[in-house]
This record gives C-alpha cells, structure tokens and sequence, in this order.
C-alpha cells in the first residue's frame, strides 16, 4: 500500500472514531449532562474481567494484534489473521459477559441500598452503564473483527 493510501485510511478510521464519540456526546447531552454518561468503575470492571480471560486463554497478544491489522500498518500471515479474529470474537463475547456481571453486581447493590434512596441511584447506574460500555466498546471490535476478516477473505482467494 502506497504512503498517500495509507494516510487517507488512516485520517479516514480517525474522523470515523470522532464522529462515532462525537456522536454519542451529542446524544448523550440532549436529555442530560454528559458528565452522567462517565463512570470509571464500570470501565474498570470490564476491563477486569475481559483482559485476564484473554490472558487465561493466551490470546492477549492476537488481541493486540487485531487492532494492528486494524490500522493496516504491518504485513500478517494467514496463521496470524485467523489467530487475531478467534482473540477479538472472544474479546467481544468478554465484554458482553462482563457487561451482565457488572449489572448483576449493580442491581444486587441497588436492593441492598432500597432503604437509602440516594444511593440506590448511583447503583442502578453502574449496572446500566456496564452495559452502555460494553455495546460502545463492542461497536469498535465488531469494526476491527470485520476488517480482519475482510483480510482473511482476500488471502484465501
């Protein structure tokens, strides 16, 4: 690929990412306040629970290089495509999971606050911002999972 198509790729995944968050900024700011829509805890419980999957199924490394592949920076084998699309359908079935777990979690919280109602609330919204996270985060590996099989289709033929 020629340095000129290589950065309008690039420059093209960069405006795709900053419309996708400007995007959900914007939704998320017409009925309230952004700053609602940001809660770290969530983020980290997925995090939590996704990377040492990965790590316990040795498919961190494919995972990492999906996203490489992404960027269409570096030659891969055929072996190493098929490696980095089985680590990213796993990752976003991780995330999913992960997502339910933290809602359980948030929803077991909530009841065990029903007395107090002002922190019911923050409860109920980890759960339902768990799962916000997990499609967000999902939205981009289902893109990167689709690149790398696009890859895959076009080395097989």
């Amino acid at each position: 690929m020629s340095t000129n198509k290589k950065g309008k790729s690039n420059l093209k995944r960069i405006l795709a990412i900053v419309f996708l968050l400007l995007s959900l900024i914007g939704t998320a700011s017409m009925g309230s306040e952004v700053r609602l829509f940001v809660d770290i805890p969530s983020l980290i419980l997925i995090i939590l629970f996704t990377f040492p999957m990965l790590i316990l199924a040795d498919l961190f490394q494919d995972f990492i290089r999906g996203y490489k592949i992404a960027t269409g920076s570096f030659e891969y084998t055929l072996k190493e495509l098929k490696a980095s699309k089985n680590a990213m359908d796993l990752c976003i079935k991780l995330v999913y999971i992960s997502s339910v777990i933290g809602a359980i979690i948030g929803f077991v919280s909530s009841i065990r606050y029903i007395g107090d109602l002002s922190k019911v609330g923050p409860a109920i919204a980890v759960s339902i911002l768990t799962v916000f996270y997990a499609f967000i985060i999902n939205l981009v590996q289902h893109a990167v999972s689709a690149k790398i099989k696009k890859e895959i289709i076009y080395r097989e033929q």
